[in-house]
């Protein structure tokens, strides 16, 4: 695969996940790790999460773009 066809389906990874997961996650998402599984019901800490998650998305929505423009900083 081509690193502008990766580019391309990192970014629509992070627009599904803006799109869908994101605004799921305000009814409450579990967070499996290796010592077991964090239920995060719904409520304020499952919004500032969400928050979070989208703040890191959109960070890195921005940071493709700047790739996509200028090249891969070296």
């Amino acid at each position: 695969m081509s690193a502008a066809a990766d580019t391309v389906n990192q970014a629509m990874g992070l627009g599904y996940t803006l799109n869908r997961h994101v605004p799921d996650m305000a009814r409450g998402f579990e967070i499996h790790t290796s010592y077991g599984v964090l239920h995060i019901d719904a409520g304020r800490l499952a919004d500032h999460i969400a928050d979070l998650v989208a703040q890191s998305a959109r960070l890195e929505l921005m940071r493709l773009d700047t790739v996509c423009r200028m090249g891969e900083p070296s």
